[in-house]
Formats: structure tokens, sequence, C-alpha cells
């Protein structure tokens, strides 16, 4: 997984091709890794991600509860069409905060 700084309470997360059983404990591993005392906000970038299993479902709802617990917060954006149906599919589209692209993920945070 790749990440780059957006500002000084952004990371962004550049998820894999597959977020599934195999990538999933390291992918939630390195995304809790990212909570530095001054980073508010993970944008977890899906543009390159063709598949999401229940295993990686499990992974962003495990990181989306753990930053609300302590007042910060997960977005997915740019999510692929079948990443997007993964999603609605799980109703998790209601859950989690989802911005069709990066640009408008970081939008929303100015």
């Amino acid at each position: 997984m790749e990440t780059k700084a957006h500002s000084n309470t952004t990371t962004i997360a550049i998820l894999p091709q597959r977020v599934d059983s195999v990538t999933a404990v390291e992918i939630e591993k390195e995304l809790l890794g990212l909570l530095k005392p001054d980073i508010t906000t993970i944008v977890c970038n899906l543009s390159g991600t063709e598949y999401v299993s229940s295993a990686g479902l499990r992974v962003l709802l495990a990181v989306a509860k753990s930053l609300r617990k302590s007042n910060r917060k997960l977005i997915l954006c740019a999510p692929t069409n079948y990443v997007s149906e993964i999603l609605e599919t799980a109703g998790l589209s209601h859950v989690l905060e989802i911005c069709e692209t990066e640009a408008a993920a970081l939008q929303k945070l100015a």
C-alpha cells in the first residue's frame, strides 16, 4: 500500500489491486499505523482496487470504527464500478463516507 501526506492532518492511502484475505491483515496494520497524533483523516483511494472481499470489507469497517472512537474519520474515494457495487450490496455505502474522486474527498475536508 502506498501512502502520501496531503496535509498535516490528512493522509492518503492508495489501496492495492486486491483487498482480500491475503492482504487484509497487512492493510489494516498499515492504515492503523498512519494514526499519528496530528492525523485526523485517512482518505483511502480505491481507484486501482479491482476486488474487495468480505475480509477487506471487515478491515474498512474496523478502521473506520477505530477512527470514529477518537473523533477522526475514514473517507473512501474513487472506487471502481465493481468495488462500488460491492460496497453498495454490502450496505456500506450508507455506513462509510464515499466520494467519487480523491479531489472530492479532499474538498470535503477544506
